[in-house]
């Protein structure tokens, strides 16, 4: 080859190689693969086999503190809906004592009438 050529083909390639190269350097990493460590819960918590779930304890027994306890009785005792929804059930028990105890049913004038229409 000619020098004139090996020239420009260094002058024109080189640059070319270099930046290949640096681009694949720059998509590694030096960091090592990150390992995540172990959870730090015991496996069986104590005060139980592990059947026992929050949902089902009672509130009381769940939260432990006693003024955490008073200000959820003041709000439980001062909330209307919870109000509302305990008068529903006992409507809708008392609708089904009614239609479903005797077995002779009821028509929609006493539904209206339990205001469950």
């Amino acid at each position: 080859m000619k020098p004139a050529i090996v020239s420009t083909l260094l002058s024109t390639l080189l640059p070319v190689v270099f930046a290949g190269l640096a681009a694949g350097a720059g998509c590694t990493t030096m960091a090592p693969a990150y390992q995540r460590p172990a959870a730090p819960v015991p496996t069986n918590l104590p005060g139980g086999n592990g059947d026992q779930t929050a949902a089902n304890l009672p509130w009381r027994q769940f939260i432990r503190e006693p003024r955490l306890q008073q200000v959820i009785d003041q709000a439980l005792a001062g909330s209307r809906d919870l109000r509302r929804a305990v008068l529903r059930i006992e409507s809708a028990r008392e609708f089904e004592n009614l239609c479903l105890g005797d077995g002779n049913g009821c028509g929609l004038e006493l539904l209206a009438d339990l205001q469950i229409l």
